[in-house]
């Protein structure tokens, strides 16, 4: 059986709960997720609060991992936004503005993988949960319009059983459960805000599904999953 390694993490621009800004630490705690590919959430490139760095290319080199940056504001004579790293082949990747009152963005990476072309998206949601509804179409249709097995993965402002979550699981999969262990704030975790979907519904099996404990890097921790398509998934490319 072929086992997808995926992610999610929110970085904080590698500012950790120690007001330490440590993007080394930061690339230890993603290798240590062992992933093909991980959506990372607020990564600064150029940005004066944290050097002028393109943390994104430096991501990637530090993880020896493809990294590709879609900035969602501008921000402290630099770019803010989201990144997805990738171990795997990249044919192609796009990305689209998602509403907010904090503009936000998602990011679709076409991979191959074990001879299957699949879609990995990451993104982080707005706080105020009217704009998180505006997002849902636009996550939807770029998910499934190229009619590939696909992952969504991100920071969502959004409990498990929240509107925006129930709606995305009626026709995707869930790799969470309700009583998941939560993962903000990372010392004290009370929220399970972080959360990884997979479509179309039936395609994937998940095999594990886990919140990594990390208490000082971030003020998020990261979530991990594998999976397999079952048998008779749809292939493609």
């Amino acid at each position: 059986m072929s086992i997808l390694r995926v992610g999610s993490y929110n970085i904080r621009h590698g500012q950790g709960l120690d007001d330490r800004l440590d993007l080394e630490r930061t690339a230890a705690v993603l290798r240590r997720l062992d992933c093909d590919l991980v959506s990372v959430q607020e990564v600064d490139v150029g940005c004066c609060r944290s050097g002028g760095v393109d943390q994104a290319a430096e991501l990637g080199r530090l993880t020896g991992m493809t990294a590709l940056f879609a900035p969602a504001i501008a921000f402290q004579g630099g770019l803010y936004g989201h990144a997805v790293l990738s171990r795997l082949p990249v044919s192609s990747w796009l990305a689209m503005p998602l509403p907010g009152q904090e503009p936000r963005c998602v990011v679709a990476v076409d991979v191959s993988w074990c001879g299957r072309a699949v879609r990995f998206c990451g993104t982080h949601l707005d706080l105020d949960a009217e704009q998180r509804q505006r997002s849902l179409p636009i996550l939807q249709d770029l998910a499934e319009r190229a009619g590939l097995p696909f992952v969504l993965a991100g920071d969502f402002n959004s409990a498990p059983e929240s509107v925006i979550l129930n709606t995305l699981v009626t026709s995707w999969q869930s790799l969470d459960s309700l009583d998941g262990p939560p993962t903000y704030p990372a010392d004290a975790p009370r929220q399970r805000i972080d959360t990884i979907l997979a479509g179309p519904a039936g395609q994937w099996q998940m095999l594990a599904m886990e919140v990594i404990v990390e208490s000082i890097a971030s003020d998020h921790r990261p979530v991990r999953a594998q999976l397999a398509l079952v048998d008779g998934a749809q292939q493609k490319g």
